[in-house]
């Protein structure tokens, strides 16, 4: 398995940089982000399932961006089977605090083809999640040719409401 870790220090202008954050429901934006790819979803049947996500801080729209560029990575690689499979899993880091201070590893696992041209095509959109994740105090890390089916997994901190 290849995996890349981004914690990079974010460019200034850089999507959840600016100072200025707010509480955000990821619940919320992936819902967002999923009802403007219905179409897409219907015609690669995709099956989705998700796992209750955490509410963090950062900026709204930094957030929607992000997890619009990793939902658009997975769609736009061809499935392994007839039909598309997406799980987003969420549990609590291993060895993370009580609920105040607890970080939370967001991963997604799918049946799409993962091989090492997700990092030359996809180059500036993982910049920009794992700037978006350092903003927050977080990690974000892509694998590929990965045995778990695990494509992306963000830690950040946040509180499951």
């Amino acid at each position: 398995m290849n995996q890349t870790t981004l914690t990079p220090a974010p460019p200034q202008g850089a999507p959840g940089v600016t100072g200025a954050t707010s509480v955000v429901d990821l619940n919320t934006v992936l819902q967002t982000v999923l009802e403007h790819r219905q179409e897409k979803l219907h015609g690669l049947q995709a099956i989705l399932r998700c796992d209750r996500l955490p509410v963090v801080h950062g900026e709204e729209p930094a957030w929607l961006v992000m997890l619009t560029r990793l939902t658009d990575i997975v769609l736009d690689r061809p499935p392994v089977a007839s039909k598309l499979f997406l799980y987003i899993r969420c549990e609590p880091e291993k060895g993370s605090p009580e609920e105040s201070e607890r970080r939370y590893a967001i991963s997604f696992h799918t049946n799409c083809s993962s091989d090492s041209s997700l990092e030359i095509h996809h180059a500036a959109a993982l910049q920009e999640c794992g700037a978006v994740c350092h903003a927050a105090g977080g990690t974000f890390s892509y694998y590929f040719l990965s045995p778990s089916r695990c494509l992306f997994t963000l830690t950040i901190p946040g509180k499951i409401s």
